[in-house]
């Protein structure tokens, strides 16, 4: 049995299979038995043809023809699979092992458990604790709820088996499933080969060129687990984007390649966009939920989905619309003068305050404008905003200062206003309220 184990620069050995090695020390008393009826009942479903003819195999026949051997050898694959508990002896320094956690919303353990071989039986041990909880909402447009499940099981099923087919085993990490109220995190070993996840929904090929352990990738396809290089990833986007849920998120960092899966829905905008556009594409799906998520997109992206009506707001805070004004306007204090709040220019709001109250402090200026910038802004963002507006009427003598310079009253200047000021970038409500609002 040969193999190299530089942990410092594992991914250097990327195209020396580790999941194809072969260890002459170990032989069939090495499986568990529940674990290879298991194989072949999966081997089965996936080959109906051989169903039959595959029950009078031996256990060493349908071990090759399954390719969990190779050459009538005891491989990596077949004890990652099938393995007894005690036969991870034969892959040490590697101590394969699927831990589950249950987590809180403070990020503390409540509850976890370690899996060890056989990994075929410890997934379906980690899928079944998985909790996957109902919950009711009501689709634009009707008055009638909808109970779905926060999860589709073929998904998750689909995640835990990309971890195995895909961890960086000569990194001798542990697959991770964490789980919390509201969401999943998968986690493995391994950087991401392909890249990007972009390179994988949305350029042409769509297919990575090479795979980190094809022997064990191969085994787990001819069982019927995984659907092969790069289309596993396609089938979760997919199966969210049936739901109208969040989309999964990848992240890479620290040699390591982390899922996660929402089973919640983020912003009712999205999933009303998607039922009054069912024919959008997986591209521009990808962006909107991206937008739901107050990510950053590419400039480029931004207005291509502006310029369809799919996304309003200042790059780069944009929020979700549709070609029919706000799927959710900004939050206004109740009023009767609701539709002249929201068209008014902001400077045009502390002058009629102003004329009705006679002063405003800076503070009273901010909540009066608080209610009235969109609510998918963030505080320091406001708070630039705010300033701009009271600068330019200060520089233009338009309003004075009362007060002192660290605690100042505002108060009107008779509408004196200075032609000659600096002016003041343009703040105006025009480029981040909508156009129009419902009536």
């Amino acid at each position: 049995m040969t193999a190299n184990f530089n942990y410092p620069d594992a991914e250097s050995s990327a195209f020396e299979d580790w999941s194809a090695l072969t260890v002459n020390e170990a032989g069939l008393e090495d499986l568990d038995s529940g674990a290879l009826l298991r194989a072949r009942e999966y081997f089965g479903r996936k080959n109906p043809h051989l169903a039959e003819v595959a029950k009078d195999w031996s256990s060493a026949e349908f071990l090759e023809q399954a390719k969990l051997t190779l050459a009538g050898k005891i491989t990596h694959t077949t004890l990652l699979l099938l393995g007894r508990e005690e036969a991870a002896r034969w892959l040490s320094p590697v101590s394969p092992k699927i831990r589950w956690l249950l987590r809180e919303q403070d990020n503390s353990t409540s509850e976890y458990a370690i899996h060890g071989l056989p990994f075929l039986k410890s997934m379906g041990d980690v899928l079944g604790v998985l909790k996957n909880p109902k919950f009711s909402y009501v689709p634009q447009n009707s008055i009638y709820p909808v109970d779905i499940e926060a999860y589709e099981p073929r998904m998750l099923r689909e995640a835990l088996y990309n971890c195995v087919a895909h961890q960086n085993y000569r990194m001798a990490g542990i697959i991770n499933v964490v789980e919390y109220s509201d969401r999943l995190i998968f986690t493995n070993a391994g950087y991401f080969i392909p890249g990007t996840v972009e390179s994988l929904l949305l350029e042409k090929s769509g297919l990575p060129e090479q795979c980190r352990n094809p022997f064990l990738l191969n085994a787990m396809v001819g069982l019927g687990l995984v659907a092969g290089a790069g289309l596993g990833i396609r089938r979760m986007f997919n199966a969210q984007w049936r739901r109208h849920f969040p989309l999964p998120d990848f992240v890479f960092k620290e040699g390591r390649v982390c899922l996660t899966i929402t089973g919640k829905i983020i912003d009712p905008n999205y999933v009303n966009l998607l039922n009054e556009y069912p024919n959008l594409g997986l591209e521009e799906v990808f962006w909107l939920d991206k937008v739901q998520k107050h990510q950053i997109i590419p400039f480029e992206i931004a207005k291509v989905l502006k310029s369809k009506n799919y996304a309003r707001g200042r790059y780069p805070h944009l929020y979700l619309g549709n070609q029919t004004g706000w799927l959710k306007p900004p939050p206004v204090a109740k009023s009767t003068n609701y539709r002249k709040i929201a068209r008014q220019p902001l400077r045009d709001i502390i002058l009629d305050a102003l004329k009705e109250k006679g002063s405003l402090t800076r503070h009273q200026i901010g909540d009066l404008l608080g209610k009235v910038l969109p609510d998918d802004l963030d505080k320091d963002y406001r708070c630039m905003r705010i300033t701009y507006i009271v600068r330019d009427l200060s520089s233009r003598k338009v309003i004075i200062n009362r007060g002192s310079r660290i605690h100042p009253i505002w108060v009107l200047n008779d509408g004196q206003e200075n032609p000659d000021a600096p002016v003041v970038p343009d703040v105006s409500p025009a480029s981040f309220l909508p156009d129009s609002l419902p009536e």
